[in-house]
């Protein structure tokens, strides 16, 4: 496989921009390959006419001399910046220039005639730096051509580019390391205080009354564990006099070190990124100056090879140290010193199963279920059969239900196909466990497996094979039974962590307004807007078991269900709740914005609904012009807002600068989404056709448009990850800290430069020392994590970013406004009051008495599992349709 392809699939793609550019350097080795070409044509014309003047002038009689047979003494070959020539070309060319010969005396006496001598790189430390070498270099490129200053201009380029990025990423490793030290040490001595509270009273240790789990806790927190030592003077982390400190302490420390664990590994993750990007770029000037020498017929491998041993990035070694201390620090803290275990839970494996199964099982179910579902459509339409079963028209409006939302994960499933084969971090876009999570492959066999199950049923309800012992009114229990217990089922089949992680988003979304809205929230909540139509039709099921299947045309009618525009209604309320929470959190007027297009989406389904219920003129009239407002307005909004569409100084013409797809894919996208926005139109057309059919009709076509809308959506917030250089999910710290953090100067290159003072493409990068201060003005400051609190922190930085010794590693993802900015909330200014030292909490929890809480472990986030099973191995135990260390999407 050629590099190009290798640093593709390879590289990290949010920080695609700060790789070597290396198809735009191979294209700067096409033109000298062009210039060589374009001389050579030119010399053997000059060469063609200088013999031919010999031939004219020469005496017929003398026999030509041989042409490519000449004395060694006087042609000497010369391989540099020009082809092959000679003393007697040089001669005659007047207009190629001559080479110095001090130049070729020096350049022979390093480097002789051997080509294997010639791509050796010298083997002499970094330290030792020849200022002859770089002077050669120099005047090598002085008699060069233009191509090749050019190719070495941007290569140049290219070089600090890189530099710049790898030089500021390693210096925000350490201070994050930094961090973690300091938080390790504040937890070690937060638990070794309350420990000492306990001992002074038995009846305030509830939890720990086996002697030997007291001691192997405690002997966890001993302060020699740790290699590194707080500042002296240093002050413990204070907290807040709001608390109340009368809950259960063991509980709170457990979040916390559980807290600190997860930033641990995922710091861990972000150094292999890092040390990933070191590898690939070291390679891809390897590869590229190699290239070069064998376009312009030169070596310039091992002159530019010692150019670059005078960067950073390219001779040190402390990135190495840093994970070797990472990997020190988790293991002797998580993993009670067992490096085997505790690095199969630090590593993030390397997934290279076998997915030929699942396609086969995904293969055999959907080719069984679409003949199967073909012939129960027809069946079903069949007039004979509604003949034998006069409710058939009711079963077909629960199958289409049931049978929605399936295909809908299907056509999911296809976007998980385009994300993947287009590198669209869709997995750290919704912070799936980058560990543990679903392949597109694993995600289509549980919608495919449940389209099997509905075609059959359908088949027997339509069919009657196995009338009366199951009658048709049964069947639709059946099948409701059958894909409720399989979407509960609480056993370690069928991706048991998918479906959890699944009822886990839609409980968040079903209490929208009272949690912080994350990407996963309002995404699948718009995914809900596109299936309304199996929650209103759903009152059909409900309606008809009700009734017990009696005179369903007078008791199940439409008109009688004045409930079905509220259920329809429910996913743009949810919505709308997410964007006033929003707006509450972040001030930001876009999610006003955005409310009020959830607002007409209310208005225009209820109204809807009113028109099929009471139809008349004046209601029809009201419903068109809601719905033509509700279209124009979120029309717009999907290509504007969530495309980032329609830029007018965008390069490509009304699209944006950076394209994954073909930019005549956003053109045909755009007018489709349009049009199936106004599908509603083909209501007011006299179409002979059911209209519970084309209600169906229009309800896949909507749902069509979602994931057409989902691929473009997802591209979205991956180029604005990228243009962030963004790879990292953000964790929470436990503490937040008062103290001037010893802050490390970033490296300077020898050359001169001082990457770390400026960004990739001229990004600012904060300076040092960075002031870690916790009593900022309410105005710049969101809630902090100490312990015992739950609240994350956020604090405003001055520089644009967020210092890793607060709350948080990795600054906030405003995913729907997409602007790098702190949020301000009310949360903030309450978290902001006076605080208490670390002394008089210990002083309320010695007040305690003696009434202890005991755990009762039902949180999984505040258990820590240090002591659990290696869930490494677990993972490699999964069984044939999924295991439990598997998340949905």
């Amino acid at each position: 496989m050629k590099f190009a392809k290798d640093l593709a699939n390879e590289s990290i793609p949010e920080w695609r921009k700060a790789y070597i550019n290396y198809k735009g350097l191979k294209k700067k080795i096409k033109l000298i390959e062009k210039y060589r070409k374009a001389k050579e044509r030119k010399a053997a014309i000059e060469l063609d006419r200088a013999f031919q003047g010999f031939d004219a002038d020469s005496d017929p009689e003398i026999p030509r001399p041989a042409i490519y047979k000449t004395d060694t003494a006087a042609t000497t070959e010369w391989r540099w910046p020009w082809n092959v020539w000679t003393h007697a070309d040089n001669a005659t060319l007047d207009r190629q220039p001559s080479f110095p010969h001090s130049l070729i005396r020096r350049l022979s006496s390093r480097f002789n005639n051997d080509e294997t001598e010639m791509y050796r790189v010298p083997s002499h430390p970094a330290s030792v730096r020849s200022s002859a070498t770089l002077s050669v270099l120099e005047e090598v490129l002085l008699h060069a051509s233009e191509p090749e200053r050019q190719f070495f201009a941007m290569l140049n380029g290219e070089l600090d580019k890189v530099s710049r990025f790898y030089n500021e990423k390693e210096q925000e490793a350490r201070t994050k390391l930094e961090a973690l030290k300091i938080q390790m040490q504040l937890i070690a001595e937060y638990g070794r205080r309350l420990l000492e509270v306990g001992a002074t009273d038995p009846a305030q240790r509830p939890f720990y009354n086996d002697e030997s789990r007291h001691d192997h806790w405690f002997n966890r927190l001993q302060p020699h564990r740790f290699s590194h030592q707080l500042p002296a003077p240093f002050q413990l982390p204070q907290l807040s006099s709001t608390v109340d400190y009368t809950a259960d302490h063991h509980v709170s420390y457990n979040v916390a070190r559980s807290r600190l664990k997860k930033a641990i590994t995922e710091f861990y993750r972000s150094l292999t990124f890092l040390s990933s990007y070191k590898i690939l770029n070291e390679k891809g000037f390897q590869k590229i100056l190699k290239k070069f020498d064998k376009t312009a017929g030169w070596k310039a491998s091992p002159l530019y090879t010692q150019r670059m041993k005078k960067y950073h990035w390219v001779t040190s070694e402390d990135l190495q140290n840093i994970i070797k201390e990472t990997e020190t620090l988790y293991i002797n803290e998580f993993a009670d010193g067992h490096r085997r275990r505790g690095m199969r839970k630090l590593r993030v494996p390397e997934k290279q199963e076998d997915y030929n199964s699942t396609t086969l099982r995904i293969g055999l179910f959907i080719g069984i279920a679409i003949p199967m579902l073909l012939r129960s459509l027809q069946l079903g339409f069949d007039p004979k059969t509604a003949k034998q079963l006069p409710n058939v028209e009711t079963n077909m409006h629960i199958y289409a239900c049931f049978s929605l939302p399936i295909l809908f994960c299907l056509g999911f499933a296809l976007n998980l196909v385009i994300w993947h084969k287009n590198r669209i971090s869709y997995k750290f876009i919704f912070e799936l466990d980058p560990r543990h999570n679903l392949d597109y492959h694993q995600f289509g066999e549980l919608p495919s497996f449940l389209l099997l199950v509905q075609s059959i049923m359908m088949y027997i309800d339509f069919s009657q094979v196995f009338a009366p012992t199951i009658p048709s009114e049964l069947c639709p229990l059946i099948l409701f039974v059958i894909l409720v217990a399989i979407m509960l089922c609480p056993f370690n089949i069928l991706y048991c962590s998918a479906r959890k992680w699944l009822a886990v988003a839609l409980g968040r979304i079903l209490l929208s307004g009272l949690f912080r809205v994350e990407f996963r929230d309002f995404f699948i909540a718009d995914e809900l807007n596109s299936l309304a139509y199996s929650l209103w039709t759903l009152s059909y099921f409900f309606c008809a078991y009700s009734w017990r299947w009696l005179d369903l045309e007078s008791n199940c009618s439409i008109s009688l269900m004045w409930y079905t525009p509220l259920i329809a209604s429910l996913p743009p309320w949810w919505r709308l709740l997410q964007c006033l929470r929003r707006y509450r959190d972040s001030s930001e007027l876009v999610h006003l914005a955005n409310a009020l297009k959830y607002t007409s989406s209310i208005v225009a389904t209820i109204i809807g609904a009113v028109r099929k219920s009471h139809p008349n003129s004046a209601i029809t009239i009201l419903w068109i012009l809601a719905s033509l407002i509700n279209s124009c307005y979120t029309s717009v909004w999907d290509i504007k807002m969530d495309w980032g569409l329609l830029q007018p100084s965008s390069q490509n013409l009304l699209l944006r600068d950076e394209l994954v797809f073909h930019k005549a894919t956003y053109y045909l996208a755009s007018i489709l989404d349009v049009c199936l926005r106004f599908a509603w139109v083909t209501n007011l057309m006299r179409m002979r056709l059911n209209g519970d059919i084309l209600a169906f009709i229009l309800a896949a076509m909507e749902a069509c448009r979602r994931i057409q809308w989902n691929v473009f959506r997802l591209e979205n917030e991956h180029l604005n990850n990228c243009g962030q250089y963004r790879a990292i999910k953000e964790i929470p710290l436990p503490f937040a800290l008062n103290e001037q953090i010893k802050t490390i100067d970033p490296p300077d290159d020898s050359n001169g430069h001082t990457p770390s003072t400026n960004g990739v493409n001229g990004r600012a990068t904060p300076p040092t020392p960075i002031p870690i201060r916790v009593e900022s003005p309410a105005a710049n400051v969101e809630p902090s994590w100490v312990v015992p609190t739950m609240t994350p922190s956020r604090h405003a930085s001055s520089y644009g970013y967020e210092s890793p010794y607060n709350g948080s590693f990795y600054g906030r993802r405003d995913f729907e406004s997409r602007r790098d900015r702190d949020e301000t909330s009310k949360e903030a200014a309450s978290m902001s009051q006076p605080i208490t030292t670390f002394e008089n909490v210990l002083t309320r929890i010695r007040s305690f008495g003696t009434a202890g809480v005991e755990s009762d472990g039902s949180d999984t986030e505040r258990e820590d599992d240090d002591d659990d099973e290696d869930e490494y191995d677990e993972y490699d135990s999964n069984d044939n349709t999924g295991g439990e260390h598997h998340h949905a999407i």
